[in-house]
């Protein structure tokens, strides 16, 4: 791109963890946390908003609250994975959504909850790379998910969280990680390795 200009705001009251994804003129943004008073000090939200390149709208919520999570696909096809759903004591889910770009529905569950992870692919073909499984260690595992169900793929070199992905399923860029300090590095995947 040869200049970055600025675009309308979104209203979402979250202050962190949503996550978005889409394309700049058919984007969403879905989830995150509210502040609330101690203990909980955070709320997870269901709030989900789409842009169309020029404005910020409202959309049907989703069924679950949850930050820190994974997402793939566009607007019109794509799903939500794992997350954080509550404040203190934190929980997290293994859960996954699919959102046809009206409504959401139940997806394959993950096997064990995550969150922190990164993500790419498609609603058919999304992929959850790394992330934590409630507590401070980082994860090497990574998994598919076909659209129904989610399955093992090769692990990661070194464990990550809080990575970005982008790609797809057979070929994945992964990049600037936490494990479990902030690093600079990035991975790529091929499908195989």
């Amino acid at each position: 791109a040869s200049a970055w200009s600025s675009a309308p705001t979104s209203s979402t009251p979250a202050t962190g963890g949503a996550v978005g994804f889409g394309a700049q003129n058919a984007a969403v943004l879905a989830g995150g946390t509210i502040p609330v008073p101690a203990p909980a000090n955070i709320d997870p939200i269901v709030t989900v908003q789409e842009y169309n390149g020029t404005s910020w709208s409202s959309a049907n919520s989703m069924s679950q609250k949850r930050s820190v999570f994974g997402a793939a696909g566009p607007q019109t096809a794509s799903c939500v994975y794992g997350g954080r759903i509550s404040g203190n004591p934190p929980t997290y889910t293994a859960a996954t959504e699919e959102y046809d770009g009206t409504n959401w529905t139940g997806g394959g569950d993950m096997g064990a909850t995550r969150y922190y992870m990164g993500a790419a692919g498609t609603q058919t073909a999304a992929f959850a790379i790394g992330g934590l499984q409630a507590g401070p260690n980082s994860k090497t595992e990574t998994l598919t998910y076909n659209g129904s169900s989610w399955t093992a793929a090769p692990s990661l070199p070194t464990g990550i969280h809080a990575g970005r992905g982008s790609g797809t399923t057979s070929a994945t860029l992964l990049a600037s990680a936490a494990p479990p300090a902030p690093k600079t590095i990035s991975m790529e995947y091929n499908g195989s390795s």
